[in-house]
C-alpha cells in the first residue's frame, strides 16, 4: 500500500493525553494527533525521531498526525487503523496464505455488541476475522496488548460464541514493524486477555500473526510468524 501525504521528520517531546503529542519540528513546537491509544512507552519517548504527516481540514484540532517512530534505522507505524487497511489489501490480493481460499464479503460486521473487522466466506461457510495492531517487541518477541484491553477480551468471547452458532472465527495480529521472530500475549500487562486468548485458541478460534514491512511511503503485510506462544 502506498502511503500518501506530505511527511515531516521531528523529535517527540511529550504526550499530554492518549491522542495528542507535542513534537519539535523544523525549530518549532507543534501539536500532532496520535492515532494510537496504547502506552507505547518503549518506543515513544522524549527525544526519539518521529514522522509527522501534514493534515488539512478546518474541523481538525491539529495540523499534523504522528504516524511513525524510528527505532535506530527501522520505522514503526503508530497508526492503529493501518493494519485493517493492509489486511484488506492483502485479502483482496490473496497475499495471506491462511485466507487465500476465502472471499472478502464486507468490513465492520456487527455481532451482538461487538464489531468485527471482516466477514469472510469459503464454500458457503462464514468466518469472522478480528485484526489487532501490535507495536510492542522485546528481544524480538512481539506482544499484545501493551495496555489492558477489555474490548479485546470481549471480542475473543464473542468469537467463541459465534463458533457456537456455526461461524468460523479468527484473530490476526499485525505487527507494525519488521523485527519480530515470535509472538505471545502480554501476560503481565493483561493476564485476563492472555488467558482468554488461550481459551479461544483451544476452543477453535484460529490465531495468526504477520509482521509488516514499513517504509516512509509504503507499507505491506509481510511474512507470517509461526512461533506463537499462548
Amino acid at each position: 500500500m502506498l502511503l500518501k501525504g506530505q511527511f515531516k521528520k521531528g523529535k517527540f517531546i511529550e504526550r499530554p493525553n492518549r491522542f495528542m503529542s507535542i513534537v519539535e519540528m523544523e525549530g518549532k513546537t507543534v501539536e500532532a494527533h496520535l492515532p494510537n491509544p496504547g502506552r507505547i512507552k518503549e518506543i515513544l519517548y522524549p527525544g526519539v525521531d518521529v514522522i509527522l504527516r501534514k493534515e488539512n481540514g478546518s474541523k481538525r484540532k491539529t495540523g499534523y498526525t504522528l504516524v511513525m517512530v524510528y527505532k535506530n534505522d527501522m520505522l514503526i507505524s503508530l497508526n492503529t487503523t493501518l493494519p485493517n487497511k493492509l489486511t484488506e489489501e492483502a485479502l483482496k490480493a490473496g497475499k495471506l496464505e491462511c485466507f487465500k481460499d476465502y472471499k472478502l464479503i464486507r468490513r465492520e460486521v456487527q455481532y451482538k455488541n461487538s464489531r468485527f473487522d471482516f466477514l469472510l466466506e469459503k464454500e458457503n461457510k462464514f468466518c469472522f476475522l478480528e485484526v489487532k495492531s501490535v507495536s510492542l517487541v522485546k528481544d524480538r518477541k512481539a506482544m499484545f496488548p501493551d495496555a489492558p484491553t477489555i474490548r479485546g477480551t470481549r471480542h475473543l468471547h464473542h468469537l467463541m460464541e459465534a463458533m457456537d452458532e456455526g461461524y468460523e472465527a479468527a484473530v490476526l495480529f499485525v505487527i507494525q514493524r519488521d523485527d519480530a521472530d515470535s509472538f505471545s500475549p502480554h501476560h503481565e500487562t493483561d493476564p485476563v486477555f492472555a488467558k482468554t486468548l488461550r481459551e479461544a485458541y483451544e476452543y477453535g478460534v484460529k490465531v495468526y500473526v504477520h509482521k509488516c514491512n514499513i517504509s516512509l511511503y509504503k507499507a505491506e503485510v509481510d511474512g507470517e510468524i509461526k512461533a506463537i506462544e499462548l
